[in-house]
């Protein structure tokens, strides 16, 4: 048996063995009859992983936001750029007395009248 090491004002019979395990850290994680428990140090080490873990996905989830972000401007910008690209076509295959009328004439829809194939008249 280990020598006794007990404090000068601790009682008769006190282990001072049970008081250890009660002071300690504890977590505990159940799922469907699984469960995870960590003690000690393990206690810090599992918040730490679970913190890694979690910015993680947060740093995925900015990343895929800021994708799609540019997607959607790419999308709208290639929608202008076809779209001057038609207004540009029809006035190039016009004649000259065609775009003098043109001109004249200009109103909201005048690309439409002129061309049929511009799909597009907003903006």
């Amino acid at each position: 048996m280990a020598p006794d090491r007990r404090r000068s004002d601790d009682p008769d019979g006190f282990d001072g063995r049970d008081f250890r395990h009660e002071s300690r850290e504890e977590i505990r994680l159940g799922y469907h009859g699984t469960t995870f428990s960590a003690t000690g140090l393990g206690v810090y080490l599992a918040i730490a992983f679970a913190l890694l873990i979690a910015s993680n996905i947060y740093a995925g989830l900015r990343v895929e936001q800021a994708i799609w972000a540019t997607r959607k401007a790419n999308l709208e910008e290639h929608a202008g750029i076809s779209r001057a690209e038609d207004r540009t076509a029809c006035v190039v295959l016009m004649s000259p007395e065609d775009r003098i009328k043109f001109r004249n004439d200009y109103a909201p829809g005048a690309f439409r009248k002129w061309c049929p194939w511009i799909e597009d008249e907003s903006k």
